[in-house]
């Protein structure tokens, strides 16, 4: 069983990774208008809307 994920951070629409354990995060959509086809910073507890102030940490809170 594999339980290792590797989370890659976006913000705008790119081609994905595509590996088992690489899944794609999208950093600051809180306060994104797109939605660029992958889970985001925004689910469970997060700081997403604080993305312009912090960028990628909002990924490392999450």
């Amino acid at each position: 069983m594999n339980s290792i994920k590797i989370y890659t951070c976006h913000h705008k629409p790119s081609a994905f990774l595509n590996a088992s354990i690489i899944k794609p995060l999208h950093v600051g959509k809180a306060n994104s208008y797109n939605d660029i086809g992958c889970i985001g910073d925004d689910t469970g507890d997060n700081i997403s809307f604080k993305n312009p102030f912090y960028c990628e940490l909002t990924a490392h809170y999450w």
